[in-house]
């Protein structure tokens, strides 16, 4: 499960924000058994492989921004990571 929320201000000011809430809760249980019988007589158990892999996530953020008209109207926010090549 995971939820996020923003709020932002509103109207047409020069001090503008944002605000936000991210919650993520992730649990999952994966489990390997392989089978083989056969096994039985040489080494005494038919289990040849078990796994268990239990995994649980929880993560919680909380962000908080003034924006300016410089942040707001530029082309390439500076917070920002720019991840795409151009061609030369």
């Amino acid at each position: 499960m995971s939820e996020e929320i923003r709020l932002t201000s509103a109207g047409d000011t020069a001090f503008k924000w944002i605000l936000g809430y991210f919650y993520q809760d992730f649990e999952s249980d994966w489990n390997l058994f392989v089978d083989t019988p056969q096994a039985v007589p040489v080494v005494g158990t038919g289990d040849g492989f078990t796994q268990y892999q239990p995994t649980k996530i929880l993560q919680t953020l909380s962000s908080a921004k003034p924006l300016t008209r410089f942040s707001i109207n530029s082309p390439r926010r500076p917070d920002c990571v720019d991840f795409i090549t151009r061609a030369r």
